[in-house]
């Protein structure tokens, strides 16, 4: 190619200014990733704290918060299966966990909503390891939630 001095500055400066935003950007993800592994662990930790409490909601108050936050993070990057998994967490916990009194039925719709977490997680760290991570992991979130009759949309 026959560039002038001054066209292949300008191009240099187009690809540095690229990368720059695209480690920016990568930057960015890893960060809402971290966030979203540090809110599952939270939650993980106030769902134990419930069932240990003889499920005294004040525990799990903020839970569904938290899980809205980690789906504003999915959304932004574009993970459109988890953010609809971690909408119908938030249901879950908001119409069943914060309104029931029901002890033995809460404690089997832990289990089903521990393995929906898990699956979360796991989802999650093969984000972290991976952009290209496939989303089948979430379909044992889907089938729990399903279970508890929160199925995703």
């Amino acid at each position: 190619m026959n560039l002038s001095d001054e066209r292949l500055a300008k191009l240099n400066a187009t690809s540095r200014d690229e990368i720059i935003a695209n480690s920016q950007l990568a930057e960015a993800e890893e960060l809402v990733l971290e966030e979203a592994e540090s809110g599952l662990a939270m939650i993980k930790r106030a769902l134990t704290s419930y069932a240990e409490s003889n499920y005294d909601v004040g525990h799990i108050k903020n839970v569904a918060t938290t899980l809205t936050t980690i789906r504003g993070g999915m959304i932004l990057l574009n993970r459109s299966r988890s953010a609809a998994v971690l909408h119908s967490c938030s249901r879950f916990i908001e119409e069943s966990l914060l309104k029931s009194e029901q002890p033995a039925a809460v404690r089997h719709m832990l289990e089903n909503f521990a393995d929906a977490i898990i699956s979360l997680e796991y989802y999650i760290d093969s984000l972290r390891q991976d952009r290209n991570t496939d989303d089948s992991v979430l379909q044992v979130a889907e089938e729990s939630l399903a279970a508890l009759g929160y199925p995703v949309n």
